[in-house]
């Protein structure tokens, strides 16, 4: 018995063994494309979240639509390895919401995502005018559209700046100015850097993401022997260890420091992090402070390197869709008003003054005077750089991020040369990417 048949055996019996209700879009008798319904499948814990009915019900009244939701249940987890083996067994429910870069690329990978630009052009939705900058192509198509964008900024403790005498950072500046501006800010008597880097994986390669490098080559290989790479790893250990803004790694690790640290504590000058963290600064119960603090777009990574790093939750039509006009218009709209119920912030370019107002003015209220309505805006919406994916995406992907975050960090604890970090980055990479071909 070869190999498909083997693979195809599996999928059949992983099939049988799923609940049946978790999947009762593919079994239901709709023939109608006018029929006025859609489906999509929903992990536990958002179908029962009250924000999603609230929404659900919101698109039925102005629509007339109705939307079924089709469980997937089990530990978010599972979710993605059961609706992939619904989709391979040909079920036709509509939609999916995917909330995580790499989830996004297995799902295009997969070829599970429908083409949308005809079907929006067929239903009349400019998707260009809506998102702009948020929309991303493969191969000239679009596959989703973002409903809610978590973007870096730097944030800044105006107290640390006051006390140094140093003025608050403006826009546009590079990674340069932000190092600069970060060396007059540190005051060892006090205990104070200038700089806090939360030690993520990602930041490893961020200069990289930046000019939009890719880490896979057009042969599928890994591309992390382009000076890219090197220089953004190379930047972060010297942050710490070259410039003394930051504690190093080897500090971080001893004193168990945090990805709320920098809002916990005061003593550092700047963070460079996504838009969910005014969630820290405007929570004085858990957070409280004596300082005001202020937020700027992201440094730029040199003339090629002006994007941002953005995180995001999109909305897909599958490709077995029963409904796909229908779920068209329920991933136009719930894409466009998500924020309105659940919060976070929209990856949209067409607020109009007052839903920018109604967005930010809630945040500006709670920063206890740190920050304006018209600076959160020139940061989070409304500032001057391009987007990309804030991790790297593409096949082994999982394996690739262990293998940069394992080899990093025996670069940034200094038992291994920056030179044989990405040589050993590369050469463990080609070994789980040529696996992945036979």
């Amino acid at each position: 018995m070869n190999n498909n048949v083997l693979l195809g055996l599996a999928i059949v019996v992983l099939a049988l063994l799923l609940p049946v209700a978790a999947f009762a879009g593919g079994t239901q008798e709709q023939t109608a494309e006018e029929e006025p319904i859609i489906t999509f499948f929903a992990n536990s814990k958002y179908y029962s979240d009250n924000t999603t009915i609230m929404r659900n019900q919101a698109f039925e009244a102005e629509t007339g639509i109705k939307v079924e939701m089709q469980l997937v249940p089990g530990e978010d987890i599972e979710f993605y390895d059961k609706t992939d083996i619904a989709i391979m067994g040909g079920d036709n429910t509509d939609c999916i919401r995917l909330t995580n870069p790499i989830n996004i690329a297995r799902y295009v990978d997969a070829g599970f995502l429908m083409p949308l630009d005809e079907i929006l052009d067929e239903i009349g939705y400019a998707a260009e005018a809506v998102y702009g900058k948020f929309l991303k192509r493969y191969n000239g198509h679009l596959l989703y559209l973002p409903y809610e964008q978590s973007i870096h900024s730097v944030y800044f403790n105006k107290a640390i700046f006051d006390s140094a005498g140093v003025a608050y950072p403006q826009t546009p500046w590079t990674w340069d100015d932000y190092v600069t501006t970060a060396k007059k800010l540190v005051d060892k008597s006090r205990g104070v850097y200038g700089s806090y880097f939360v030690n993520w994986p990602y930041y490893y390669y961020m200069l990289a993401r930046q000019r939009n490098i890719r880490a896979y080559k057009a042969d599928g290989s890994s591309n992390y022997e382009h000076a890219a790479f090197k220089e953004s790893l190379k930047f972060m250990n010297d942050l710490g260890n070259v410039h003394k803004v930051q504690p190093s790694y080897l500090e971080y690790q001893a004193k168990k420091m945090q990805w709320d640290t920098w809002a916990a504590t005061g003593k550092f000058g700047m963070i460079c992090i996504g838009s969910w963290f005014t969630g820290l600064l405007t929570d004085p119960a858990t957070y409280p402070r004596d300082w005001d603090w202020g937020i700027v777009e992201t440094p730029a990574a040199g003339p090629s390197g002006k994007n941002n790093l953005m995180a995001g939750g999109v909305w897909s039509i599958l490709k077995n869709a029963k409904h796909p006009k229908n779920a068209a218009r329920y991933i136009a709209w719930v894409s466009e008003n998500s924020y309105k119920y659940a919060g976070g912030i929209p990856a949209r370019v067409n607020l109009t003054p007052q839903e920018v107002q109604d967005l930010l003015g809630g945040i500006a209220e709670k920063s206890a005077g740190s920050v304006t309505v018209e600076q959160l805006n020139a940061a989070l919406l409304a500032n001057t750089l391009g987007v990309v994916d804030e991790k790297i995406s593409g096949p082994r992907v999982r394996e690739y991020s262990d293998i940069i975050e394992q080899e990093g960090q025996l670069y940034l604890s200094g038992e291994q040369s920056l030179e044989d970090t990405i040589r050993i980055i590369k050469e463990r990479a080609d070994r789980i990417l040529a696996e992945s071909k036979t």
